[in-house]
Parts: C-alpha cells; structure tokens; sequence
C-alpha cells in the first residue's frame, strides 16, 4: 500500500538537523571577535561539533514522526 507523503517533509530528513547545528555554530563563531578564519576552516569547526550521539538523536527524532507522516497527519512542532 502507498502513502502520500508531501514533496518535501523537513521533518523527515536528519540533514537538516545536522545542517541548523552547522549552521548555528557558524553563526557563533563568526560573531565572535574578528581572526584570521577562513570559510573552509568556520566549516570544518563547525561540523566538527556534530556529534554521534547528535546523529543517533536526529535519527530517533526522524523515526517517531514517521507514522504521523505515513498517517496524513500535519507536522505540529
């Protein structure tokens, strides 16, 4: 049996999780004071604070909105 889900279901895909962490970390440092950083180097530290455990919990995350996805239901953050 197939179930419709939308084009795109955000909630449904771990990267993002891991892409909004990268990004807020970016943020934080290039907030700070002003070094000799470059764009590689920002994002290498950033996705350096991904952790595993960060991985495993995004997946978790992912696998509990399954059904409501599979079921038509609307995503309610």
């Amino acid at each position: 049996e197939l179930k419709f889900l939308s084009p795109y279901s955000y909630m449904l895909n771990p990267a993002e999780n891991v892409f909004s962490k990268v990004k807020a970390s970016a943020k934080r440092i290039l907030s700070g004071p002003v070094s000799e950083q470059t764009l590689s180097g920002v994002i290498q530290e950033s996705v350096g604070t991904v952790s595993q455990q960060d991985c495993a919990n995004y997946v978790i995350n992912m696998m509990s909105k399954l059904p409501m996805a599979v079921a038509g239901q609307p995503y309610v953050n």
